[in-house]
């Protein structure tokens, strides 16, 4: 994949909705491996700044940039 290909999640919301449903669950379920769980946190944190970033208009929805 090219990088000029690569987009943020935010330019996916079914995508960016799925993967922090799946990290829910995986935190949730104290049968998760911590390795699941490690990855899970990982995810959530990411898409937690670039949500904040979109609710404070660092950048908009599908920017390629920040």
């Amino acid at each position: 994949m090219d990088e000029s290909e690569v987009k943020p999640l935010s330019a996916y919301p079914e995508d960016r909705a799925k993967l922090l449903g799946l990290s829910k669950a995986v935190l949730d379920d104290d049968r998760s491996s911590k390795e699941a769980f490690a990855l899970a946190e990982l995810v959530q944190a990411i898409l937690e700044d670039e949500q904040w970033g979109l609710n404070r208009g660092v950048w908009k929805a599908g920017d390629f940039t920040n």
